[in-house]
């Protein structure tokens, strides 16, 4: 019995220590999470929440997180516009500004047939203009141009505006590369559009000086395109003033040079060769042409813009024409 009691006091006896212990224990865990809690950043209050960032994903969740996004992409936006705005800006200060004669090349190169009958419309004192800087720029040349290759060679015009567009869509416009040329004459009359045809080689020459060239035409004469038409179209086109407009581009028309020579290979005229030219055996005497001048009835300079060449014959010959000559292979 007493044994019996024994073991019982000490089961009891170790099931109050162990009673103790865990009391003890949870002193102790309780101890322990306080010491925890001392380390721990206080509990945020309402009132705080409101100085956090809207943008803290820890905070607010997923849903502020694009809010997030959001907002810094509007900011790389912003902050593209501003650099495409400032590229802008720079290039515009780069470039240079657009002159009077840049618009009236637009204006014609914008041009279509079924607008206003394919014809432009220009102040006269703007034409007046154009033609003034020409022939300063005419005055300055020799009446023989002496020029290098390579350089693309064009025939008559005669108003044929829109087939001259069709030349330049083909050959390329003079502001391209490799893309220079020289014009033989005749650029006005029997077409219906020989001011817009004039005016466009007339700018190009005062914007590529140096790499177009215009030579005279026997139709670049006051007594010829009173005739046949450039005199009808001034009036036409310009009631108020045409007939003093027609008498400035016949002024000009006077300065041009009549003849040309490419890498002292190509002989450049509108018409053909002259006696005067061959007996001499010189064509100093073309680069002596004193300008202005009309085209006379006879002579060196009449020869060039009229002479033609006949299959048929040897040297020289009558010219059906009623004036100059007509030249043979011998020649």
């Amino acid at each position: 019995m007493a044994s019996n009691d024994s073991s019982q006091q000490q089961q009891n006896g170790n099931g109050g220590h162990n009673a103790n212990d865990k009391q003890l224990a949870n002193d102790n865990n309780d101890k322990t999470y306080m010491d925890d809690d001392d380390d721990k950043t206080p509990e945020t209050s309402p009132s705080d929440s409101n100085s956090l960032s809207m943008d803290d994903p820890n905070t607010y969740g997923k849903g502020n997180t694009k809010n997030s996004s959001d907002h810094k992409n509007g900011n790389d936006k912003n902050n593209k516009n501003d650099d495409s705005k400032q590229n802008d800006a720079q290039n515009q200060q780069k470039k240079p500004p657009q002159t009077e004669v840049d618009k009236i090349i637009a204006k014609l190169r914008s041009l279509k047939r079924s607008v206003n009958r394919g014809c432009i419309n220009i102040a006269s004192e703007a034409v007046e203009k154009i033609c003034l800087q020409t022939r300063s720029i005419f005055h300055s040349e020799s009446a023989l141009l002496e020029i290098d290759a390579p350089m693309k060679i064009v025939g008559d015009i005669h108003g044929q505006y829109f087939d001259l567009l069709r030349l330049f869509e083909l050959g390329g416009y003079p502001n391209e590369v490799d893309s220079r040329y020289i014009f033989l004459g005749d650029y006005v009359d029997r077409g219906s559009h020989s001011l817009e045809v004039i005016l466009l080689l007339f700018c190009y020459k005062i914007k590529y000086r140096n790499d177009f060239y215009l030579l005279r035409g026997n139709h670049e004469c006051g007594s010829i395109n009173r005739i046949y038409g450039f005199f009808d179209e001034c009036k036409r086109r310009y009631p108020d003033g045409g007939i003093r407009l027609w008498k400035t581009f016949t002024d000009v028309f006077n300065y041009l040079p009549v003849a040309a020579i490419i890498d002292e290979k190509i002989f450049c005229m509108h018409g053909g060769l002259s006696p005067q030219i061959m007996k001499r055996q010189s064509l100093q005497q073309i680069a002596n042409i004193k300008r202005p001048t009309d085209v006379p009835d006879r002579g060196l300079l009449c020869d060039l813009l009229w002479a033609d060449p006949d299959p048929y014959i040897d040297t020289w010959g009558p010219n059906d024409r009623g004036v100059s000559y007509t030249f043979g292979a011998a020649v």
